[in-house]
């Protein structure tokens, strides 16, 4: 819990070198637990966490519990921040997309869900809004948005903005400003499709090959869990686009800000054979559609691991929720995920798993069960070959 110049952390969380030195503290099995791999990242996470709030929260303010998220959402993406800078080897980004990033758009895609700002006037009200909206989704945006200013600028916004209003309250609104003045970008109209909404949208995506450029074809419309959205007014969100191919996947060929409903783009010099992938490092809080071809096209990069890790995850993902919301085929997933036969990244293989297990669940009383039951083993024997079933001595 975070204090003002005081921090308290669970005694299992303070001690746990003391664990490593004294285990008869504790039985086998604790220190069996508290010493994995996923302990110690919860354990980095957590401290990251709360002094976090020493500045968002406790130096400056919300001015009202409908910006709970400036405290929260702040504090739950800088927590992956500092984790990252300290210990690069956890690959602490791929483990937000599927820990806070993807159970965020689960519960935004639901009827029920709410904004991120929401109108508090009971104080009944508060205890429900310190949900996974509040900081899951909004670590998610404020991790979009740091990625479409760009690193320099936002880290100049957000001097401004503490520095503005240290020891003072401050709104939403208070953040965009600076955000705005040091960026200039239009940061109030962007963001407020995201905080003011509930919801996110899906992109379907759509290539043709024009000589030695790729044109895509974009629309967007609200993704509900429940399949297509069902009104008269569509809500429309300005979502920042970035656009890599199989030249270089680790960077952005393209990057747009998607502000209508329907929006052509042209990727110069991308050859036939290249493909082409939306929402690098699975940064937009959103979920892309691919048209058969261009989903296709990106199943080499899965099976030789050019996609990197967090693209991987999040295209599975992307394709099993679909596939639940009744937008595309099982089939249509299943044929992608075979090509994950070769997949060496713990936490794409437990977010693959989840969702497998999820649609083996689904198909329990049906006359599939079996066939299904059997693509998942054909899926996970070669990295059960690879690792074998025996514990390890260190793991």
């Amino acid at each position: 819990m975070e204090n003002w110049g005081l921090v308290t952390y669970s005694s299992f969380i303070a001690i746990y070198p003391a664990w490593r030195t004294f285990p008869n503290f504790i039985s086998s099995s604790q220190v069996f637990t508290c010493l994995s791999p996923q302990h110690k990242h919860w354990v980095a996470l957590v401290v990251g966490h709360e002094l976090a709030h020493q500045w968002f929260g406790n130096l400056v303010t919300m001015e009202w519990w409908t910006h709970l998220w400036l405290n929260e959402g702040f504090a739950s993406w800088i927590e992956y921040l500092c984790v990252d800078h300290c210990f690069p080897e956890y690959d602490i980004w791929t483990q937000f997309v599927s820990a806070d990033y993807t159970r965020a758009q689960e519960l935004d895609a639901l009827d029920n869900s709410h904004p991120i700002e929401v109108s508090v006037g009971h104080p009944s009200e508060v205890d429900e809004i310190f949900d996974a909206i509040s900081y899951s989704k909004g670590a998610s945006v404020i991790r979009m948005l740091h990625d479409y200013i760009g690193d320099k600028d936002f880290k100049k916004g957000m001097n401004m903005y503490l520095t503005k209003f240290q020891q003072k309250n401050a709104a939403t609104e208070d953040l965009w400003e600076s955000l705005e003045n040091a960026s200039g970008k239009p940061i109030a109209a962007v963001m407020n499709t995201w905080t003011k909404q509930m919801g996110f949208p899906l992109i379907y995506v759509e290539a043709e090959q024009v000589e030695d450029d790729r044109l895509l074809r974009l629309s967007q419309k609200k993704f509900c869990a429940s399949g297509s959205y069902v009104g008269e007014d569509c809500p429309q969100w300005m979502v920042p686009i970035t656009i890599s191919t199989s030249e270089d996947p680790n960077q952005a060929k393209l990057k747009i800000l998607m502000d209508k409903p329907e929006m052509n783009v042209v990727l110069k010099n991308v050859k036939p054979d290249q493909w082409v992938k939306l929402n690098l490092g699975t940064v937009g809080f959103y979920r892309t559609q691919y048209s058969s071809a261009m989903l296709e096209s990106l199943l080499p990069g899965i099976r030789d691991l050019s996609l990197p890790p967090v693209d991987r995850l999040g295209l599975q993902n992307d394709l099993f929720s679909l596939a639940r919301a009744g937008i595309i085929s099982t089939v249509e997933v299943l044929k992608v995920m075979e090509a994950f036969v070769n997949e060496p990244n713990y936490t794409v293989w437990s977010d693959l798993s989840c969702n497998l297990g999820i649609l083996s669940t689904l198909l329990s009383h049906t006359d599939f069960y079996e066939e299904i039951q059997e693509f998942v083993k054909d899926v996970f024997s070669p990295i059960g070959e690879r690792l074998g079933w025996d514990p390890k001595p260190g793991e």
